[in-house]
């Protein structure tokens, strides 16, 4: 999902962007897609960086800052699934799951609170809307994403939280049918990429 989302970015005129990931642009996939980026123009900092370390954080602020133009926006779309009932969900699970969406959040949240952003938009799911007995964890860290969002605007600052649905191209659902036939038997069916880029553009 980030992938697509950094094409249709550039698709809108953006010139300029960093792409993160604990590994950076390691797999076949990322680097393609930063050399597709590259030659259409675009300018782009393939940056490894582990979200859930406040230095790191801190220190990919500081190198874009010194590297690249003003950063005028985020897109926070961290996800890791590890799914069980709640009863066996021990601290390590439940970190496992929370650090990358929840924590990470709350790091680029306080590293970027000083900068003049014109968006920053976090991607939570329709689960911490309506639950799901088989992920407490990531519910907690979609809600966390929500209520993080609120925060934000409390103190002034830029914020979005979208509640994604099933996305039907890629993303987790798209990856692992069971996930995807857990959530069409729940009501939720999946969403072009074509309708999310649609979405995004009308919510921001």
């Amino acid at each position: 999902f980030g992938l697509e989302l950094a094409h249709w970015m550039g698709r809108q005129g953006v010139r300029q962007m960093v792409l993160i990931g604990r590994k950076g642009a390691d797999s076949a996939l990322a680097k393609q897609a930063v050399a597709t980026l590259e030659s259409n123009g675009i300018r782009v900092m393939a940056a490894a960086v582990d979200v859930t370390d406040p230095s790191d954080v801190t220190r990919l602020i500081d190198d874009i800052d010194q590297t690249m133009p003003p950063l005028r926006g985020i897109v926070h779309g961290a996800a890791v699934l590890d799914d069980g009932l709640i009863m066996d969900l021990n601290r390590e699970r439940m970190i496992r799951v929370m650090g990358p969406k929840a924590l990470g959040a709350w790091n680029l949240h306080l590293a970027s609170k000083h900068l003049p952003l014109d968006f920053f938009v976090l991607f939570s799911s329709v689960s911490s809307l309506i639950g799901n007995g088989g992920q407490g964890n990531y519910v907690a860290a979609n809600a966390f994403l929500d209520a993080l969002a609120h925060a934000r605007k409390a103190e002034g600052l830029p914020a979005t939280s979208i509640n994604w649905g099933a996305l039907g191209e890629t993303g987790m659902a798209a990856r692992d049918k069971e996930v995807e036939l857990r959530l069409q038997r729940g009501g939720i069916h999946s969403i072009s990429m074509a309708r999310a880029m649609t979405a995004l553009a009308r919510v921001l």
